[in-house]
């Protein structure tokens, strides 16, 4: 069995130690100047380049405000038709809850047929 004592291993510890501390320094002063040239030319190039800094102008900017419902879900219309969409998440598991209603009547949703189009996009 090989047994290591650092007591009488001291200068054999020391002197491993200054060995490693001098190629450690070596290798940063010449990593060093590099990583810095590295970062600076990163920093230049994101922070001038537009592609990483695009600004929407006013006039384009979203208009649309969202519109809740009677149940504090999204209200999605068209024409005569609204669906309130929610997520339901009181002491149960989240869940989707949708109300339905056609000119200001309740859908009962039985009778119909719901199909979903996702959107192409």
């Amino acid at each position: 069995m090989l047994s290591f004592n650092p007591t009488k291993h001291w200068r054999l510890l020391s002197r491993l130690q200054q060995l490693l501390a001098v190629q450690i320094n070596s290798l940063m002063k010449g990593l060093l100047p590099a990583l810095s040239s590295i970062f600076t030319l990163f920093l230049l190039l994101t922070v001038s380049n537009p592609l990483f800094a695009v600004e929407k102008p006013a006039s384009q900017a979203p208009t649309k405000t969202l519109v809740k419902g009677a149940h504090q879900g999204r209200l999605l219309t068209d024409n005569n038709f609204t669906i309130e969409l929610a997520i339901y998440e009181r002491d149960i598991p989240p869940e989707f809850r949708a109300w339905v209603t056609e000119k200001g009547q309740s859908v009962n949703l039985n009778e119909g047929n719901i199909e979903h189009h996702p959107d192409p996009s």
